[in-house]
């Protein structure tokens, strides 16, 4: 977690990642059939309890102690979880809406509900932090705990 990284100090180690192409890409038809095949796999494996009601049990008490770092440490704060589940969580949205967009319509958009909270909770956040009042924090993240047990009933319907 890096707690022992001051404020000027990069939020993450740099990385590199390598990607081979095949000679011929496949066809979308088998593209599909893989990906849908891996999502039945990936479903298997999600936490049993909802991440995001564990993560908002103790973000406020996070946060308070995120107040008490220098102004920059928020940002690796909030890039690190909120930014993080925004994105991934937009990226699932857009993953089944392009396996089968009419299958996963709802799971998709409980996805971007999820998304939608993450970001809007980033100024919750900001604001918390300037004004050191953390009370609003307590249920902030509720929408997005509710929108991630919709799309995982959704999904447990159709994979």
């Amino acid at each position: 977690f890096q707690l022992h990284l001051t404020e000027n100090d990069p939020p993450f180690l740099p990385y590199t990642e390598f990607a081979r192409f095949p000679e011929r890409p496949a066809d979308e038809a088998h593209l599909r059939s893989t990906a849908r095949r891996l999502a039945g796999f990936h479903f298997i494996r999600r936490p049993r309890e909802n991440p995001i009601r564990a993560f908002a049990s103790v973000f406020p008490q996070q946060v308070e102690a995120v107040a008490e770092r220098p102004f920059g440490f928020f940002h690796k704060y909030a890039f690190n979880t909120l930014r993080q589940v925004g994105a991934n969580f937009e990226l699932a949205a857009d993953y089944l809406t392009w396996l089968s967009p009419g299958e996963f319509a709802a799971a998709a958009e409980h996805a971007r509900r999820v998304s939608e909270v993450a970001k809007s909770v980033q100024f919750r956040l900001a604001r918390a932090v300037t004004r050191r009042k953390f009370e609003p924090l307590q249920a902030a993240l509720d929408p997005a705990a509710d929108a991630w047990d919709s799309m995982m009933a959704s999904l447990a319907g159709r994979i």
